[in-house]
């Protein structure tokens, strides 16, 4: 999934930095909704019903 959305923004993006920006947004809510910083039971059940 990293190496598509990495394609899929370089495909998008014109310039190296605007893909470093830009993968800030979007890999920060898939760490967070991923359960690698916090455990899924300890999310919101909003996060829990997209996750499931």
């Amino acid at each position: 999934m990293g190496i598509s959305l990495g394609i899929m923004l370089a495909t998008i993006c014109r310039s190296q930095q605007q893909v470093l920006l830009t993968s800030f947004f979007i890999n920060l809510p898939i760490v967070r909704t991923s359960g690698a910083v916090s455990p899924i039971e300890a999310m919101p059940p909003f996060f829990k019903f997209y996750l499931y």
